[in-house]
């Protein structure tokens, strides 16, 4: 017998913001995509304080990148959307619009938000026109998580003590491209419950976001690119032929040493 799986929900007070220069029906909203429906979109995202030391989470700063990135790719699964990391630039996390020149989603946290609410992201640019904000497709998360009477942010498998960041990050990130929340039917992007998962690999899009997201962006298949990425350890034929070389040349070093003494 086939088992099947399915995401718990729990409600956890989520919030989107309009961005000040937000005034369009909340579908007019996203990322400009000047090819039109289905051609690529170039999304910057950065950690502003995020890896501080401040945060009230007991993951390591490795998970906390991991689930941003997992979450990042399971919405450009569905939608030609490239995320693109790049070092943080701007002012300290705020509620208070500042200019648009910096990273596109700038994910951070500050001590407490508007209660009960344990994370929230601002709507990005209205794409009929209006002008970009800095705010615009920001993540801010709260470091008082008291009120679902949990401690501190975590992993879903670590108890009732902790509130699970990656599943709270899949649905911030469907703000910060543009979706408003889903009411009708089931979806991550529900307005009142958020499906919890306990691992990346069940992890997914129902199909109500799946439809939201290629409404504002076309049918395609995005990217994730950290900064890390470039520091990558080099596979293992690549290690081995290393390794060959620098032997090769040793020997090639000694014999030179050896005919210097004769």
């Amino acid at each position: 017998m086939r088992r099947t799986w399915s995401p718990r929900l729990g409600v956890f007070g989520l919030c989107l913001v309009w961005s000040a220069s937000a005034h369009a029906d909340p579908m007019t909203l996203g990322w400009a995509q000047p090819g039109g429906p289905g051609s690529p979109v170039t999304i910057t995202y950065s950690y502003s304080n995020l890896f501080d030391g401040g945060f009230n989470t007991s993951l390591a700063t490795a998970e906390l990148r991991r689930s941003t990135e997992e979450a990042l790719a399971i919405w450009g699964r569905y939608a030609p959307l490239n995320f693109v990391e790049t070092l943080d630039s701007g002012p300290a996390v705020t509620d208070h619009e500042y200019a648009a020149d910096y990273p596109d989603i700038r994910i951070g946290y500050q001590p407490a938000l508007s209660s009960p609410t344990a994370a929230l992201a601002y709507f990005p640019l209205d794409r009929s026109g209006s002008e970009a904000t800095g705010l615009a497709g920001d993540i801010q998360f709260s470091n008082d998580v008291s009120a679902y009477g949990t401690m501190t942010w975590g992993r879903a498998l670590d108890g009732p003590t902790a509130l699970d960041f990656f599943s709270v990050m899949l649905h911030e990130v469907g703000h910060a491209l543009g979706i408003p929340h889903i009411f009708d039917e089931a979806a991550i992007m529900s307005g009142s419950l958020v499906a919890v998962f306990t691992s990346y690999e069940n992890a997914d899009l129902l199909p109500a976001d799946i439809r939201a997201i290629r409404a504002l962006y076309g049918t395609g298949i995005g990217s994730v690119h950290p900064l890390l990425e470039t520091a990558a350890t080099p596979e293992p034929a690549t290690i081995v032929l290393l390794t060959t070389g620098l032997g090769l040349a040793l020997r090639r070093r000694h014999a030179r040493r050896m005919a210097s003494r004769i």
